[in-house]
């Protein structure tokens, strides 16, 4: 595992986010999300990560690749996926940093190949696109009346309490 860990440090040298050390398991189609969210910036997206500050860190997991391997990890079992149609399967323990060879579970193996192929799909159909500015719209609405029923959900709460 040690070879996939990539450290992210996010610099910000006027104090605009707060300094920490977030534990959650994740991975570089994270990255953009969680930037965007320290930035308290919402949007319309069709990105396939998440912002890691701002899901359950059980949540959390992690695709990993090199030039031959590709990977997915969540719930420590870590299944590779390599060429010619060879797999490996191995427990991870994130406390003690060991990793253990382990039964192939087809849950996960199923689940590691359909990260990718959906990816892959998505890209070479084309569907993989900016939003339309319809969609868009759409989306900014839907906001909208969600911020209004928090706003009335709030005040209907705080007059009655």
């Amino acid at each position: 595992m040690e070879r996939y860990h990539i450290p992210l440090i996010i610099y910000a040298p006027g104090g605009q986010i707060p300094t920490g050390n977030v534990k959650t398991l994740a991975s570089q189609i994270d990255y953009a999300l969680t930037l965007l969210g320290l930035l308290n910036w919402s949007y319309p997206n069709r990105f396939l990560g998440h912002d890691v500050l701002h899901i359950d860190p059980e949540e959390g997991h992690a695709i990993i690749g090199n030039y031959q391997k590709l990977g997915h990890i969540e719930e420590g079992e870590l299944v590779i996926l390599k060429p010619v149609d060879q797999s490996a399967s191995y427990r991870y323990d994130f406390a003690s940093e060991v990793t253990q060879d382990a039964q192939r579970n087809e849950e996960s193996f199923e689940e590691t190949i359909s990260y990718y192929e959906v990816a892959s799909y998505l890209y070479r159909h084309r569907i993989y696109r900016a939003l339309t500015s319809r969609e868009f719209k759409q989306y900014m609405q839907e906001e909208d009346n969600q911020k209004k029923s928090v706003t009335i959900s709030n005040r209907l709460h705080s007059r009655f309490s």
